[in-house]
């Protein structure tokens, strides 16, 4: 027999501001983050507080769990993106290198991906955090101000991230 009311939602966090991104670590844990600056993990099922990774100074705006499920990515007002390791929690790269908040990152198995409000997109090496190239110019300049990427660019933004995690270069804008 199932229950024909779907079970109460049980709050998360008892974060003071708007929470700006939700990662599923696995099936046990889920990463919020938030614009009090806090990034925590939780118990999928409880919602009880596991862990706070307090590396970020600043709001985070965006964590993305990489496709192998062993490192996640944070984007931070900090001026700073992050790459941790999803089983220890424990941060194994400061990217650092744009002049503005960073509003969103995408990992992929060998690169992570930057966008910021300085409208600059970097590539970085997932696994030792060099890099930096900036690739703004090939992808395309994003209205960072307006929207977060601006709409007009959100498909291109998308086809262009997924060459770039999939190793096949950088598409012609």
């Amino acid at each position: 027999l199932t229950h024909p009311f779907p079970p109460t939602p049980r709050p998360l966090a008892t974060h003071k501001r708007q929470l700006n991104a939700l990662c599923a670590l696995d099936a046990e844990r889920l990463l919020v983050a938030s614009e009090d600056g806090q990034l925590c993990v939780r118990a999928t099922d409880t919602g009880a507080l596991i862990a706070t990774l307090d590396e970020h100074l600043g709001p985070v705006n965006a964590a993305q769990l990489s496709p192998d499920g062993e490192a996640f990515v944070t984007a931070g007002d900090d001026q700073t993106a992050r790459v941790w390791d999803a089983a220890t929690l424990r941060c194994l790269h400061v990217l650092e290198g744009h002049g503005a908040y960073v509003r969103d990152a995408a990992i992929g198995e060998r690169h992570v991906l930057t966008a910021s409000e300085d409208k600059g997109v970097r590539l970085w090496d997932r696994h030792t955090g060099a890099g930096s190239l900036d690739i703004t110019a090939a992808v395309a300049v994003f209205d960072a101000r307006r929207d977060g990427f601006g709409a007009s660019n959100a498909p291109f933004r998308i086809a262009a991230q997924k060459r770039l995690m999939r190793g096949k270069g950088i598409p012609k804008a």
